[in-house]
């Protein structure tokens, strides 16, 4: 079973793509010995929910721009992948959260940055306001936060560090990112200016 589902998760990528790194998350989390972030749902099959995140017009040229992978909170945002032209490889593809109301929000730069941020344990709710993709974050009171099982995978295994408050978050992952994808992002989904 813990295969099969890391193997369906990895098709969607092209082979010469996948991180050594996206592939030890998946083993991870299909593994259940080690808690990941509240409301995160690796999953296959949203494949063709990108067509109701994008606007008809602009879903032929970006349907191969984006990939779905999980699921960002327990009302339904979506984590893609986004594949800029001039990055090659899985490592270095930003990530975004499309919000399960509307708006998009560039969350993290790279796949370190993202794997840092599920350290935290919160998700993600994007607001619907295109011009400044507000967002806030909801913490589970049943939780620990940080995660200290996957905060100690992340060190042990790659060497990254989770920051420790979401201020950090904002901070060190999403600010950064935004600045690098946030107006790429809006102009392709078209609503923003």
């Amino acid at each position: 079973m813990l295969m099969s589902e890391v193997v369906k998760i990895l098709k969607l990528f092209p082979n010469e793509k996948v991180s050594p790194k996206f592939q030890a998350l998946c083993e991870l989390y299909f593994s259940d010995t080690t808690p990941m972030c509240e409301g995160f749902e690796l999953a296959s099959d949203f494949t063709e929910t990108l067509q109701y995140l994008l606007p008809p017009e602009k879903l032929e040229l970006h349907k191969d721009s984006f990939i779905l992978f999980a699921q960002a909170t327990h009302s339904g945002s979506l984590y893609a992948f986004f594949i800029p032209d001039d990055k090659s490889v899985q490592e270095e593809w930003p990530v975004v959260v499309f919000g399960d109301e509307g708006g998009v929000l560039v969350l993290a730069k790279n796949l370190d940055d993202f794997m840092r941020f599920i350290g935290l344990n919160i998700q993600p709710y994007i607001e619907t306001n295109y011009d400044t993709n507000q967002y806030e974050f909801y913490l589970s009171d049943n939780e620990s936060f940080p995660l200290p099982e996957y905060t100690e995978w992340l060190e042990n295994q790659f060497k990254i560090k989770v920051p420790q408050t979401i201020q950090m978050a904002i901070d060190e992952i999403i600010k950064p990112a935004q600045d690098l994808y946030q107006k790429r992002i809006d102009a392709i989904i078209g609503r923003s200016e």
